[in-house]
């Protein structure tokens, strides 16, 4: 059976948190399709005080993450939440080919859409830093990248 290397990347994105104290971290079950009528905004909700973050993850194995690999619903329901007062949502990217992977806000992502007229996010957009981000400390291992600090993690986001 093949390996599934977003699952991993989830798996290995939940450790990052694992170690906080006092936080809550739930994965949401969103069957592929939105079999059965259940349809989520995003991956994954942490709570850690006095912020709630959620977050979208995506795997990119070249250079361009398109933008129509996040759903309408799913940009509708992460901007909605983002207009509450302590939270925080957006998309993780893991550029798989460059042992990089970061944070944009839904904002972000929306302000881009708009003012760049680009249908994707290419890996030249974060080096030139084109585009708003946060990045992820990580160490790469064989196939995978293993993430340090998540507590500084979250709170840069919760800084932008």
């Amino acid at each position: 059976m093949a390996i599934n290397r977003g699952k991993q990347f989830e798996d290995e994105f939940k450790k990052a948190f694992k170690e906080i104290p006092n936080i809550a971290f739930e994965r949401l079950y969103d069957p592929v399709g939105g079999y059965s009528g259940i349809k989520s905004r995003c991956d994954f909700i942490l709570y850690k005080y006095p912020r709630q973050y959620y977050f979208e993850l995506k795997s990119i194995h070249k250079n361009l993450f398109p933008l129509t690999n996040i759903s309408d619903r799913q940009i509708k329901g992460l901007l909605e939440v983002s207009e509450v007062t302590g939270v925080s949502a957006g998309v993780v990217l893991w550029f798989c080919d460059h042992d990089r992977t970061i944070y944009i806000s839904i904002e972000d992502i929306e302000e881009w859409k708009k003012t760049s007229g680009k249908k994707s996010i290419n890996i030249k957009d974060i080096e030139t830093e084109a585009i708003r981000f946060i990045e992820l400390e990580s160490k790469r291992k064989i196939a995978l990248c293993t993430y340090f600090n998540g507590a500084d993690f979250l709170d840069r986001i919760g800084k932008m």
